[in-house]
């Protein structure tokens, strides 16, 4: 019997995945489906599965809202230093978000850990699914189930690999780092033609400047700041209600905090417009850091290292060459992710710090650079594509491909940026940049010419096609599991 496993932060979606249960488990009777929720069982849905583990019980949820012994909860967690850091709780987005306390975080964990550790010792998993998502569940169930010795994918929403950002496309990732694998387990067997004519039409997408992901950004701003007079209203709202009517509660007064973060992030959106400098205010010879944004999975479980982007920026300006600038730019998706009094006195230290508009194309600013960082984003993309020297400071698919300079520790960035400035890109012809996306592309649902929109049924499309891919590959689910 195949154990499979998903993991879920919500309850929102339970219906679905009660569909998805008895759609697996219809088509292979060696096939059982537990799904992983870090929530307390919901009292108005009474039919369901065993498989179902709700790791919340209202006891343990009552835990959270009480006065936390910390040294207990040291000892507790320090059992699973050998199996993850310890430090994983700091990576979820609701701590930086202030809706939760770092020690509230800290007994989530443990009280996850050891109840997914009780049922993986019940049902050994065999096949894990997990969100690329910061909620510590999936983080906690990647680590514990890869101890455990399962095959774990982290499933990315990755629909910047589809041109013009149309339809839904998800990358099931068969480790934390997103590197790519040389397994075929870890493929869907598209055709190479296919693959290559897809990656060749997204790339002249991207140089056509055809690539626009308005939609996407105005969506993804709406969910960090408020963009017009009703969003802004309903913050405010939202800010007086919690403060006022639940000042004795500090779980539910924190609901406050995401709204006041949001009106932050208002705030130094519309002070940096009167700081930012247009592309002909700059020199010829300057050094682009487009940044990711700080809320993403990228920054927080992947390069936790850089989660303070002024501190990072700051220590890089320190290693620019003399005579270049050092160019800043914002993600499109996230005005005023920089705290602006900070950025501030970063400027007044780096007279050859500059930020431009988030709203400046990519394109021109490339093409006049000298050189571009990325940690880990699509801008690394274009800027090979127009032949610049591209610098990574973290781990992607682009790692050990040969096509960026990769740095492993951030002391080695001045010895680079200094041969960067003296040469030119690594590559000379986009056929292996087109290669690496192909091999990417392999790893992704659905096949390059099928169009998804739905997010959830790609999802469950791509976990079933998977479990065919393994049949194909193994023979049977059982072969699957000796070669664990």
């Amino acid at each position: 019997m195949l154990n499979l496993y998903i993991t879920s932060h919500s309850n929102k979606y339970i219906r679905n995945y009660q569909t998805l249960k008895k759609q697996i488990e219809n088509k292979y009777s060696d096939v059982r489906l537990c799904f992983l929720f870090s929530t307390v069982r919901p009292e108005n849905i009474k039919d369901l599965p065993a498989e179902f583990e709700f790791l919340m019980t209202k006891d343990l949820d009552k835990q959270l809202r009480s006065k936390i012994n910390f040294e207990n909860l040291v000892k507790r967690v320090s059992r699973f230093n050998l199996i993850y850091p310890l430090d994983i709780h700091r990576s979820d987005l609701r701590l930086e978000q202030g809706l939760v306390n770092i020690n509230q975080l800290l007994l989530e964990q443990v009280i996850l850990s050891e109840r997914i550790e009780e049922i993986f010792k019940k049902n050994n998993p065999h096949l894990v699914f997990v969100s690329s998502g910061t909620n510590i569940l999936h983080t906690i169930a990647y680590h514990l189930a890869r101890f455990n010795k399962s095959k774990v994918y982290r499933i990315h929403n990755y629909i910047n690999l589809n041109t013009n950002y149309i339809g839904q496309r998800v990358w099931f990732c068969s480790n934390n780092k997103m590197n790519l694998s040389k397994d075929e387990i870890d493929k869907f067997n598209y055709h190479k033609k296919d693959l290559n004519n897809f990656i060749k039409k997204l790339h002249k997408s991207i140089l056509d400047r055809s690539f626009e992901p308005g939609m996407m950004q105005k969506e993804f701003r709406k969910r960090r700041m408020p963009i017009n007079l009703k969003d802004l209203f309903n913050d405010l709202l939202r800010i007086l209600f919690f403060k006022i009517f639940y000042f004795y509660n500090p779980i539910l007064s924190n609901k406050a905090n995401l709204s006041i973060d949001r009106l932050k992030k208002l705030v130094n959106a519309f002070l940096f417009k009167f700081i930012v400098k247009e592309p002909s205010d700059l020199s010829g010879k300057y050094i682009l850091f487009p940044l990711n944004t700080p809320y993403d999975s990228q920054i927080l479980i992947r390069a936790p290292e850089y989660r303070s982007f002024i501190g990072l920026i700051d220590l890089i300006a320190y290693m620019i060459p003399v005579g270049y600038q050092f160019v800043i730019r914002e993600h499109p998706s996230f005005p005023g992710m920089l705290d602006f009094q900070s950025f501030q006195k970063l400027l007044k230290k780096h007279k050859h710090l500059k930020i431009v508009s988030c709203e400046v194309p990519m394109s021109p600013l490339i093409k006049k650079s000298k050189a571009v960082i990325c940690i880990n984003n699509t801008a690394f993309v274009e800027s090979l594509l127009l032949f610049k020297p591209t610098i990574t400071l973290s781990n992607g698919y682009f790692s050990n491909q040969g096509i960026t300079e990769e740095i492993s520790q951030l002391g080695d960035l001045r010895e680079v940026l200094q041969k960067c400035i003296n040469k030119k890109n690594k590559i000379t012809t986009h056929i292996e940049l087109e290669s690496v996306m192909s091999e990417l592309l392999k790893e992704t649902f659905p096949a390059p010419d099928v169009i998804y929109n739905d997010k959830l049924l790609t999802i469950n499309d791509g976990i079933i096609t998977k479990l065919s891919r393994i049949i194909y590959i193994f023979g049977s689910f059982e072969n699957f599991i000796k070669n664990l």
